[in-house]
């Protein structure tokens, strides 16, 4: 991403910052500041970390790799990543509301498959409220979403602007390898997992997906996700909700209040 670029024309703007090595419940911490601050922070771990342009570079002379060696070299760069920057912040900006604090950009058309979007309408014509579920995701190489499903059990799509993304994705049926007694998920299913808390990892089956810059990809309603960015990336991503998921939404919306 264009770093002064964006500082110049959105840098006032207040966003939500995840810091991806630091656990908060099933999240991470998270802080709200204005964009140029992030950026800041952005450009600070630029300097620290390796100058590279993919997570998997192949090296002069080496053959290529299978998805399974492809897969486990990512698990393995992960993991030391998390590991180096224990003791030093790795930001991800993410819930930036881009479109809605600046209506006048049109800095992006609706896919027409992903129109039919009562959730955003609904913030649409109640501005008062100042809300809505459109969204800009920013960070920087390494920076990654924790397992989770999308708030209301809504739709998600996910447009890659610039970078790479690593999808881990798990349809509903795989939930229960993937929790605890207590009933917790798993915080992050590329790092090495405790089959012991975990005992059921290991049966659950993964969907893998590099997402390149200009794809976009839909997550149907509850299925499970993990997200690393391989690169440095900017997405557009949408939660969103229709007739054929209302059902699922308003009944996460009764669980969610004990209605």
């Amino acid at each position: 991403p264009d770093f002064d670029l964006l500082e110049k024309m959105f840098g006032e703007d207040d966003v939500s910052v995840a810091f991806c090595t630091e656990k908060y419940f099933s999240d991470q911490r998270r802080e709200d500041m204005k964009l140029k601050d992030f950026l800041k922070e952005c450009r600070e771990l630029s300097s620290v970390q390796e100058s590279s342009t993919s997570c998997t570079a192949q090296q002069p002379g080496r053959s290529a790799r299978t998805p399974i060696e492809e897969l486990e070299s990512l698990r393995q760069e992960h993991g030391q990543l998390c590991g180096q920057l224990t003791n030093r912040k790795l930001p991800y900006c993410k819930d930036w509301h881009m479109a809605r604090l600046h209506p006048d950009c049109n800095a992006y058309r609706l896919p027409l498959y992903f129109s039919e979007d009562w959730l955003n309408d609904y913030w649409d014509e109640t501005p008062s409220l100042g809300d809505d579920y459109r969204f800009c995701y920013m960070g920087p190489k390494g920076t990654w979403t924790p397992l989770h499903r999308d708030v209301l059990r809504s739709y998600s799509w996910s447009a890659n602007i610039v970078g790479k993304k690593l999808w881990i994705m798990f349809s509903p049926c795989q939930e229960e390898f993937l929790k605890n007694k207590r009933g917790e998920l798993i915080w992050d299913v590329l790092n090495e997992v405790d089959t012991n808390e975990f005992p059921l990892f290991e049966k659950a089956e993964a969907i893998h997906v590099v997402q390149q810059a200009g794809e976009a990809i839909f997550v149907p309603s509850g299925w499970l996700h993990q997200v690393v960015n391989l690169v440095d990336c900017l997405s557009i991503n949408h939660n969103w909700v229709n007739s054929c998921n209302v059902q699922d939404a308003t009944r996460q919306m009764l669980i969610d209040h004990r209605l």
